[in-house]
């Protein structure tokens, strides 16, 4: 049984979805990875994205180390030549703040280069059983990672909230399957 737990500030949802999943508390993750997040890395950019936060990798040898194994889905997988051009791809350097408009244009340049598979279907099969993370845009469409609870169908939100998975745009999808 999975349980809710919130977390301690604005940039900890991914540890917080993190400890859901794997039942530990958020500080045992923080404290795993060695950082809390909080360091102003950009600081021409409101709170909470002019934090450092945590990137789903700093997560791995925790969850490994927990008895799971990952499994990462893309929900766009693209085809680029260069570490570069994916970055350039990725829209960083984009003066656009908005994450929504953001993944818009995102959809819009990669045409024709998205692998073609219907990613939907692949990641909606593996929800279907799977627990795991979803990263993408929340409520506010704001960039956020929730736990997925397979069992319930349902969304654990980092920020106190059981939800439907309707109202999540996923970005990723972090499989967690015990070994």
């Amino acid at each position: 049984m999975m349980r809710l737990l919130k977390q301690p500030n604005r940039w900890s949802c991914l540890p917080t979805a993190i400890a859901m999943l794997i039942n530990k508390s958020v500080d045992d993750v923080i404290r795993a990875v060695g950082h809390d997040g909080s360091e102003i890395i950009w600081p021409e950019l409101p709170e909470p994205n002019n934090r450092r936060s945590f990137h789903p990798q700093e997560m791995y040898p925790l969850i490994i180390e927990n008895g799971y194994l990952v499994t990462v889905f893309d929900k766009t997988p693209f085809l680029a030549n260069s570490p570069e051009q994916a970055f350039m791809e990725l829209g960083f350097g984009i003066n656009n703040h908005e994450p929504y408009d953001r993944l818009t244009e995102l959809y819009e340049r990669l045409k024709g280069r998205m692998l073609e598979i219907n990613q939907d279907l692949v990641i909606d099969k593996f929800m279907e059983h799977c627990n795991g993370v979803l990263i993408g845009l929340g409520v506010a469409r704001t960039p956020h990672a929730v736990a997925w609870n397979a069992d319930e169908g349902l969304i654990y939100d980092p920020n106190g909230t059981v939800v439907r998975r309707n109202v999540f745009i996923i970005e990723k999808y972090m499989l967690l399957t015990r070994r």
